[in-house]
């Protein structure tokens, strides 16, 4: 969100206005990313490219193009 993405003052975004369709069929508009953002899940750490979206209930998604990154995966979901 642009609220996150101001609290981020060492990644500027960089301006690249865009829609993004969301699920309803709705838009959602992007005045820019943040590039290169190390970000971790547990012991787990990444660097991505971030779209600013002013989403209410998330503060990132993964997209389809991080999940291809990494595929294939083995999820054990009862484990978590």
């Amino acid at each position: 969100s642009t609220a996150i993405a101001a609290q981020l003052p060492q990644f500027p975004p960089v301006p690249q206005r865009a829609q993004v369709q969301i699920a309803g069929g709705g838009f959602l508009h992007s005045p820019g990313s943040l590039r290169s953002v190390p970000w971790s899940v547990d012991a787990c750490q990444f660097c991505s490219d971030f779209r600013v979206l002013d989403l209410s209930a998330f503060d990132a998604i993964v997209g389809m193009d991080w999940l291809q990154a990494f595929s294939p995966m083995q999820i054990h979901w009862e484990q978590k």
